[in-house]
């Protein structure tokens, strides 16, 4: 779904005023009118890495998704968007616990979440976190 002539995208983020490094990983990718971004839990360990891993399985795992269901063509088969948003995120959650459980420096990192996918003339907004 490319809203790239519907919609334009401006990315930035601020530290704040009580962390020293900015956790924050910031996506869009029109081709399939994703938005998001991603706050890593500060105070644990690794959060920068837990919110890039998940702006980056995010952003290629909707788009493979997507793909697939162009080539696939309309069909009773295709996912919605909130199910494939659901199924992206989930897999994000996945490896962020599988990579804070096979390595000490990310024990317990973690991230918070918040995304939008334009499509259709709508917008499917899902969070995790505060």
């Amino acid at each position: 779904m490319d809203v790239a002539s519907a919609i334009s995208v401006a990315r930035m983020s601020d530290v704040g005023q009580i962390r020293e490094r900015n956790e924050d990983a910031v996506a869009s990718d029109l081709t399939t009118g994703l938005i998001m971004v991603a706050d890593g839990m500060g105070g644990y360990k690794a959060g920068e890495i837990a919110s890039e891993m998940t702006a980056l399985v995010v952003t290629a795992e909707l788009a493979e998704l997507m793909h697939g269901q162009q080539v696939l063509g309309k069909n009773s088969d295709a996912l919605p968007v909130p199910t494939m948003l659901n199924k992206v995120v989930t897999l994000a959650n996945e490896i962020i616990y599988k990579t804070s459980q096979e390595n000490a420096i990310c024990s317990g990192m973690g991230t918070t979440f918040v995304a939008g996918v334009f499509t259709n003339n709508h917008i499917v907004v899902g969070h995790i976190g505060d």
